[in-house]
């Protein structure tokens, strides 16, 4: 059960940062588009998985260039 839960809330996450930069919501509030970064700092790795997911690709390029997690 707790599995699932964490499933769907990894989900969720990733779905509403997908919807605030696809809906152009982050582009009005901040003025320009920005990569959103899903982060949970028990679980090391999954940064990058749900921060790919989250975003469109010409966003999150940069970051992952200059990304490197210890």
């Amino acid at each position: 059960m707790a599995e699932r839960l964490v499933v769907h809330f990894d989900e969720a996450c990733i779905d509403l940062a997908h919807h605030l930069n696809t809906s152009g919501r982050v582009a009005d509030v901040l003025g320009r588009s920005v990569p959103i970064v899903v982060f949970d700092m028990y679980r090391p790795g999954w940064e990058g998985i749900a921060t790919k997911a989250a975003n469109p690709p010409e966003l999150v390029e940069r970051y992952f260039q200059e990304w490197n997690p210890e």
